[in-house]
């Protein structure tokens, strides 16, 4: 008797959880980049919210915001090369989208950030009185 009721719960527990479960085969694109983004900021996994726009880009392989988001997430990641080829392809796509020209603006920065900190520090400076 112990048995089946072990075996009923478990049954019960499976059908209820099961339909709950996320399988990203199953989502469109517009569900996976809201779940990309949700992941990325929400839980900081840049790898998971890379993983699943790439999915949804093989799902729309010209939707810029994913594309862009991609691109932000590499910048992010400090992983320069691949932010570039992304941004790179949406140049070559000559696209007029704002926010591609911020994220854009935004990777050329962190790219100017990271040579700067390499000098060190170049500039001091000193705790002077103004009337001096």
């Amino acid at each position: 008797m112990k048995l089946h009721i072990k075996t009923l719960l478990g049954v019960l527990a499976f059908l209820f959880f099961h339909p709950f479960s996320i399988n990203a085969q199953d989502l469109d694109s517009d569900q996976l980049f809201a779940l990309a983004r949700k992941t990325a900021f929400d839980q900081k996994d840049y790898p998971k919210a890379i993983q699943l726009s790439k999915q949804a880009l093989a799902r729309s392989p010209e939707y810029t915001d994913i594309q862009v988001f991609l691109g932000r997430l590499y910048t992010w990641m400090d992983a320069v090369d691949s932010a570039r080829m992304v941004f790179q392809k949406l140049e070559l796509r000559q696209v007029q989208d704002a926010d591609f020209h911020l994220a854009y603006a935004g990777y050329f920065g962190s790219i100017c950030a990271s040579h700067l900190s390499l000098l060190g520090p170049v500039i001091t400076v000193q705790n002077v009185p103004y009337d001096q």
